[in-house]
């Protein structure tokens, strides 16, 4: 080996050790470094490291459980580390920080970032005090003019892994802390960086807009998950052959990738287990051994490492039950069919499944929350979805670290049995609008707000009518953006003009408009269509085609198409139209709020005092919760009186044809009065309060001197349900209270 060696001209370290390693009882995979990997054994993830060192790039890491987070921030640690160049990096938990077991306040976020700051050598034990007290020792170790001589050059990144806790408690107080780090990042030059790192909570702090991080690199978070094919196939492949190991085919390689679903930390698994069954089977003195298939497939048939895997993959599955449901009923129904495992499923198919199987968990579930809940389980590596926007299981070996049989069973059956779960404030808060010299109120929930920004480039699709908010939503599309980056010209809204029509130029007036606007952190845009535009298809289509275009951009682009009630109508009946939004990134429908957001409305606009259950209850009757009637209620009710006296004189108002609320109400809410949609809603409204089901429902009820078909009345249907003039219940459709009562006072026609 020593002849060998002297007559290689460079590199002999790896040639030495790829001849002895072979020789010695080493194994480089560990399963249970818990993000304390070796540098030769981290694969992948080069360019996540790379965002996370560059002091504008990104501050928000999310992932699923294993799947490689505290790696990755370890290894970026590596890489940036270097004192004598004045760069410092840290890595902390805090998973305590804000976990109401622990007693621990948002707060106390600041004494870890000062210990970071301690065992980096910039701070001096002792010295903690008040947040503010805090920031302003880091603000003078990192001044260019103070008196330390390494101050000029000094930068300091502080990473902080497990704080799913810390920001969910520091939403409940409007993120006062992290608007603290920002301040101190933006103050610093960006010399000082904070990273946040942890699950779903991380995952959806990133995904709400406007959060104090948003134009600090962080709108493009990095999402940790299984890793790409060829550094999974590297990390397989590479250790066991500097150990003298050969795989007899390919095929064998991707079969423990399919077992380990490309998990980083199951793939160190399954290859120590690899090793160690055939070290112990080969003699030393063989230097070149193959790994057949065959011992992959009894290496997987041990029961130890099968429960191993999957108790790795359910931490992650466990982080929500709603997780777990959507997993289990999309495997239920795959076991109706032989090698039904490959089948792709859109929203409103899951979403049936889960009430189906949960109606505690799902029945309250709007189609937008669900979608949210769907890109979280693809963000943490459990699903994937196609081009087409349909979802399926990341891979089929899923179902095995599920499960089938009496243990699916047993998973669904506790699921069942559980009570609804405890719903967050975005899913019916609504955002206060500064418009001119008033407030107005976004018609859209903070989930949905989170919808329209939810990736680098997303393509909204949003149809409402003037009822539901249609005039407001292009000041809740600028509203998102950061003040703080509109000022600066960092970021803005724009409205694409009408008269671009047509695939190119769109795609043209795109390219045009972002590439003049490269250093911006966000731009958003809307275009609003109030009638019906045979170009419509082509602007969405060259709208998401575009978008495949900004997958590595730097900055944030979201695209509205705002539909009003007659285009949003032609989205139900044109083919064309159809399939265009369904390729877009969402499809949302304004609705109706619900009486928590409206009891927050109340204590904000009249008073605290009239924020119990019974004046949000009167008010949620009398109005339904349109956005409409909400905003002449709150016209009407001067602050501090009670407002129940006039929600009285709407539900009466209401209810006479001939007032002047009644017409408007019935205007706005985008029914054309001599169509087939209004007689169906007069029917629905004869049945009322009874559900009416869908077989019962005949064109000839929607006759307006033309046949209809069955399928023109389905679409009907959908539009009315989509414009909140009905919902669709277990037994049927039932008409909403509010739109009854109009269209029983307006008679029959």
């Amino acid at each position: 080996m020593l002849l060998y060696l002297g007559q290689l001209p460079t590199d002999r370290l790896r040639a030495f050790l790829h001849c002895a390693l072979p020789f010695a009882p080493a194994n480089p995979y560990r399963p249970f470094a818990f993000g304390d990997v070796p540098p030769e054994m981290f694969y992948g993830r080069e360019e996540h490291a790379r965002q996370l060192r560059d002091d504008g790039g990104r501050c928000i890491v999310y992932g699923g459980r294993q799947l490689g987070k505290s790696a990755l921030l370890r290894r970026t640690q590596q890489l940036y580390h270097d004192p004598t160049a004045g760069q410092y990096g840290w890595v902390g938990s805090i998973s305590s920080v804000g976990d109401p077991q622990s007693g621990e306040g948002a707060d106390a976020v600041w004494p870890k970032i000062h210990d970071g700051m301690v065992t980096l050598g910039i701070l001096r034990a002792g010295t903690a005090g008040r947040p503010s007290v805090i920031a302003d020792q880091i603000r003078k170790a990192l001044d260019p003019k103070g008196v330390d001589a390494h101050n000029h050059d000094r930068r300091v990144l502080i990473m902080l892994d497990e704080a799913d806790h810390f920001l969910e408690a520091d939403r409940k107080q409007n993120f006062h802390e992290v608007s603290m780090i920002r301040d101190l990042m933006s103050e610093t030059g960006r010399r000082f960086k904070v990273v946040f790192a942890g699950t779903h909570d991380v995952q959806r702090f990133a995904a709400t807009p406007n959060h104090p991080l948003a134009h600090f690199g962080a709108s493009l978070p990095v999402e940790v998950g299984p890793l790409e094919p060829e550094p999974a196939a590297r990390l397989v492949r590479e250790p066991l052959a500097a150990l003298g190991y050969r795989f007899d085919e390919e095929g064998t390689v991707l079969s423990i990738l399919s077992y380990t679903n490309y998990h980083a930390g199951l793939i160190q698994l399954f290859c120590q287990h690899v090793y160690e069954h055939l070290h112990r089977r080969a003699p030393v003195r063989s230097p070149l051994r193959v790994v057949r298939r065959a011992d992959v497939e009894a290496i997987y048939r041990r029961q130890e490492v099968r429960e191993s895997i999957a108790d790795r993959f359910n931490l992650t599955l466990q982080l929500d039950d709603r997780y777990e449901l959507i997993a289990c009923a999309m495997i239920a129904d795959q076991l109706q069919e032989h090698d039904g495992w490959g089948r792709s499923y859109d929203t409103s198919q899951l979403l049936d499944f889960a009430i189906q199987w949960w109606p505690n968990g799902f029945a309250k579930v709007p189609d937008d929350e669900m979608r949210a809940l769907l890109r979280e389980m693809r963000g943490l590596g459990l699903l994937v979805v196609g081009q087409d926007g349909r979802y399926r299981l990341r891979s089929p070996n899923l179902v095995r670290l599920v499960g089938t049989g009496a243990m699916l069973d047993a998973r669904l059956r506790r699921i069942e049995k559980l009570p609804e779960p405890i719903r967050r404030e975005d899913q019916y808060l609504h955002t206060a609008i500064e418009k001119g010299s008033r407030f107005v109120w976004s018609p859209l929930t903070q989930r949905q707000e989170a919808e329209l920004v939810a990736g680098p480039a997303t393509i909204s699709v949003v149809a409402a009518s003037e009822a539901l908010g249609l005039g407001q939503l292009e000041a809740a599309m600028q509203a998102l953006l950061p003040r703080d980056a509109v000022t600066s010209r960092l970021a803005e809204y724009v409205r694409m003009p009408p008269a671009i029509r047509g695939a190119a130029p769109v795609r043209a007036w795109l390219r045009d408009y972002m590439g003049r606007r490269q250093r911006y952190t966000q731009v958003h845009i809307g275009t609003v269509h109030h009638e019906v535009d045979p170009n419509l298809h082509d602007l969405i289509a060259a709208a998401t085609t575009f978008r495949r275009e900004r997958r590595d951009s730097r900055n944030r682009i979201a695209v509205a198409v705002i539909l009003g009630p007659t285009a949003a109508r032609a989205m139900f009946t044109d083919r064309a139209l159809k399939l265009a939004v369904q390729r877009a990134d969402v499809l949302l429908h304004p609705g109706l709020w619900q009486s928590e957001g409206i009891r927050m409305r109340v204590q904000l606009q009249i008073g605290e005092n009239y924020g119990a259950g019974p004046v949000s209850g009167a008010l949620t009757t009398a109005t339904g919760g349109w956005p409409i009637l909400l905003d002449e209620l709150f016209d009407r009710c001067p602050v501090g009186e009670d407002p129940r006296p006039v929600a009285t004189e709407l539900r009466s108002e209401l209810a006479d044809s001939s007032t002047e609320l009644h017409r408007r109400f019935w205007a706005a809410l985008g029914i054309d009065e001599g169509g087939p949609e209004a007689n169906i809603l007069r029917y629905l409204a004869a049945w009322y309060p009874e559900p009416v089901p869908r077989d019962m429902m005949q064109p000839d009820l929607a006759k307006q001197g033309v046949e209809l078909t069955d399928s023109e009345l389905d679409s009907l249907l959908d539009y009315l349900l989509a414009l909140s003039c009905a919902r669709q219940s277990s037994e049927g459709l039932v008409i909403d209270p509010v739109v009854a009562g109009a269209a029983l006072a307006r008679g029959p026609k």
